[in-house]
């Protein structure tokens, strides 16, 4: 694994912008449309280009037409272990926490089965 650059003094230790930064503070400069904003007013002023358009998406790249018309799938996120905690319990750390579990529960039963006696 690579070390993230850290630059300026507004990044933690790991690279990671510290609370209440951010890598663009200014954010996008009024007035600057996004790609898909550019296409879609290129396509209203220019009707006659939609079939060309569409033609080429089909041809040539279709995955991308439907990623355009419908969004992209749904991320996976990939879930790391701290560095604490780098591995999972293994077969007998969970069977040792079952058994905890279990006699906590077995416990709370009786506490309310003699409270139910008295």
């Amino acid at each position: 694994m690579t070390t993230p650059d850290i630059t300026g003094d507004n990044r933690n230790s790991d690279g990671t912008f510290k609370q209440g930064f951010s890598g663009n503070p200014n954010g996008r400069p009024k007035g600057v449309l996004s790609l898909r904003d550019e296409i879609r007013k290129h396509l209203e002023d220019n009707p006659q280009d939609v079939k060309e358009v569409v033609q080429y998406f089909v041809k040539n790249n279709r995955e991308l037409m439907w990623q355009m018309l419908e969004g992209r799938p749904k991320q996976v996120s990939d879930v790391t272990l701290s560095e604490e905690n780098q591995s999972l319990p293994n077969e007998e750390e969970m069977e040792l926490a079952r058994q905890i579990l279990e006699r906590r529960k077995n416990k709370v039963h009786m506490t309310s089965n003699t409270a139910l006696n008295a």
